[in-house]
């Protein structure tokens, strides 16, 4: 079993019982570089909500690696996320951890506080996004709450 950060190896441990490889990782393609040279395994199942990217994936087809991807879950947007964006006065930062999260939020933020808010991501991925809309934005290098906070003070 892999998994990309340490919350999903503590609930493969916890709830079943499994040890997994990867949690260091940090990211999908960090996580498909260690599967394949591991070269442990031909064939994998990627169970993944139907907006994951393809970061994962594609390297391991790549490789020669068949991947059976399992939509297991649908993302949707918080039916009061308009209401709970439009007062971000008290804010200083916004972290988004998630492609999805900022498409979902993004229309949301006003284009004074898109300028003047500092903004940071969990992942490189998420970065991008986020990039299409703000600049500088800061990147926690893995989901941890270590790496985030490293990623907010280097704002």
């Amino acid at each position: 079993i892999y998994v990309v950060g340490e919350t999903t190896e503590a609930a493969v441990r916890n709830k079943l019982n499994l040890e997994s490889e990867g949690s260091h990782c940090g990211s999908a393609e960090s996580l498909a570089e260690l599967i394949i040279k591991q070269k442990s395994c031909s064939r994998v199942i990627f169970p993944a909500s139907t907006l994951a990217k393809d970061n994962l994936q594609k390297p391991l087809e790549s490789a020669g690696i068949k991947v059976e991807r399992i939509n297991c879950y649908e993302t949707s947007e918080n039916t009061e996320l308009q209401k709970l964006m439009t007062n971000l006065d008290r804010y200083q930062v916004l972290v988004f951890f998630s492609p999805s999260g900022v498409d979902s939020a993004i229309k949301y933020i006003s284009k004074e506080d898109l300028k003047t808010k500092k903004y940071v991501s969990i992942g490189e991925t998420t970065k991008k996004a986020l990039g299409k809309y703000v600049e500088n934005v800061g990147c926690a290098k893995k989901p941890n709450p270590e790496s985030l906070a490293q990623a907010i003070k280097e704002l």
